[in-house]
């Protein structure tokens, strides 16, 4: 548990978060994006964010090279961070979620689905 999610996102660069068991979306991975944070993770990670870009390696090797490319490369690393966080703002607005809601309703199942917004 984190008691203040903004100060914790203003105190990392890079999220590792590699997915054990698929579950569903992972929320911590897209809190991060739309915070503008580094998101790695593994093959399971990138299945559950699709269509999301995310940063995706199997091996350690692979991990701390990206790394080194982001501290070196500061063009790269801002342009690659500005657009997953321009994607997932995009995935996850107020207008992508309206848009879902009149199927929603027709379906009858809106009282099993929680939606949360958030104004960011």
């Amino acid at each position: 548990f984190v008691d203040d999610l903004a100060a914790f996102y203003r105190g990392i660069d890079v999220l590792l978060s590699p997915v054990v068991m698929r579950g569903g979306l992972n929320f911590k991975n897209i809190e991060a994006m739309v915070a503008g944070k580094f998101v790695i993770t593994n093959e399971r990670g990138k299945e559950a964010l699709y269509p999301l870009p995310v940063v995706c390696f199997e091996s350690g090797e692979k991990v701390v090279g990206f790394l080194r490319k982001i501290e070196t490369d500061l063009e790269f690393g801002v342009r690659y961070r500005k657009s997953v966080q321009d994607a997932a703002l995009k995935r996850f607005s107020k207008n992508e979620v309206s848009a879902v809601l009149p199927y929603l309703k027709s379906a009858k199942v809106t009282n099993r689905i929680g939606i949360l917004q958030h104004d960011c």
